[in-house]
């Protein structure tokens, strides 16, 4: 990846697999059944809303541990 960047920056494109075990789990949780197409796009949201979360995850942590920092540093 470029300077700065991760791979969470990417978006993730899932595999043909996990089409169909999206596709599967839709039809066993929900009794839908999705054309490949319709489950290639439910999986490539479904995987890249997490990869959305989990940077904020991140981002969220690295905040939180400048707070202790700080907060460390001016208490000792």
């Amino acid at each position: 990846t470029e300077q700065g960047m991760s791979l969470l920056d990417l978006p993730v494109t899932p595999s043909p697999q996990s089409v169909q075990d999206f596709k599967e789990m839709m039809r066993q949780e929900y009794n839908t059944n999705y054309t490949d197409e319709e489950a290639a796009e439910g999986a490539y949201n479904l995987l890249n809303f997490f990869r959305v979360l989990i940077r904020m995850d991140r981002k969220l942590f690295i905040a939180r541990k400048r707070v202790v920092d700080t907060l460390k540093e001016m208490l000792y």
